[in-house]
């Protein structure tokens, strides 16, 4: 009764060959990075919280007001107009 094709198979949404995740390269000490490195950048500390993959693509940490409009604040941010400009963004 409970044999393997009596079974439903049930398929995972997962990958089955998923590679080991790789551990972020050690920075380069100052006097063998290139000179054109990017300057190294002091992140705030909630950024440690956010998945580790993600650390390279960050380009900037833009701190706006928290009052439930904090999206359109940092887009209005990012899209180089003032954080009070957000109405603009939610038109």
């Amino acid at each position: 009764p409970d044999t393997p094709q009596s079974q439903p198979s049930q398929k995972s949404a997962r990958k089955k060959n998923q590679s080991p995740k790789a551990s972020p390269a050690p920075s380069p000490t100052p006097s063998s990075a290139p000179s054109s490195a990017p300057p190294i950048r002091k992140w705030p500390a909630e950024v440690s919280q956010l998945p580790p993959f993600m650390h390279e693509y960050y380009a900037d940490v833009v701190d706006v007001e928290g009052d439930g409009h904090c999206g359109f604040r940092v887009v209005s941010v990012l899209l180089g107009k003032a954080e009070e400009e957000h109405q603009m963004v939610r038109l």
